[in-house]
């Protein structure tokens, strides 16, 4: 299983999380680590869709709620974790312990649901598909 988180993440927390998962054969990537940080999403979304079976991980609400953005996501067959808006706004450490504390949810659900589903992460941080 493959995890992708986008630039809206940090990359430290990105390891660290991947530390936490090496015994569950599951490998886990920051954009930064397959792409450059510039790079448009459509065209990360793309590549990644071309490669296959990664769940994404991010912060950017705006890509569901675009029209045409939420179109490439639907045709992807990528699965999206959306985290809520208020995310980006809390310090690094609460966002640290709340990625930590839904972990074993995101990685419950992408075993269990189809390859292309969106989910919502609540303001109460609760998974909402």
């Amino acid at each position: 299983m493959k995890f992708f988180f986008d630039n809206t993440f940090s990359q430290k927390l990105v390891r660290f999380i991947g530390a936490l998962a090496c015994e569950e054969d599951i490998e886990v990537k920051h954009l930064r680590d397959l792409y450059d940080p510039s790079t448009k999403d459509q065209v990360w979304i793309q590549g990644l869709a071309n490669e296959g079976n990664w769940i994404v991980i991010t912060e950017d609400t705006r890509l569901a709620r675009n029209p045409a953005t939420r179109t490439l996501l639907q045709q992807s067959g990528l699965t999206f974790f959306i985290f809520p808006k208020d995310f980006p706004r809390k310090d690094r450490w609460e966002q640290s312990w709340r990625t930590i504390k839904i972990w074993p949810e995101i990685f419950k659900l992408s075993n269990k649901k189809p390859k292309d589903a969106i989910f919502a992460i609540t303001g109460k941080y609760k998974i909402r598909d």
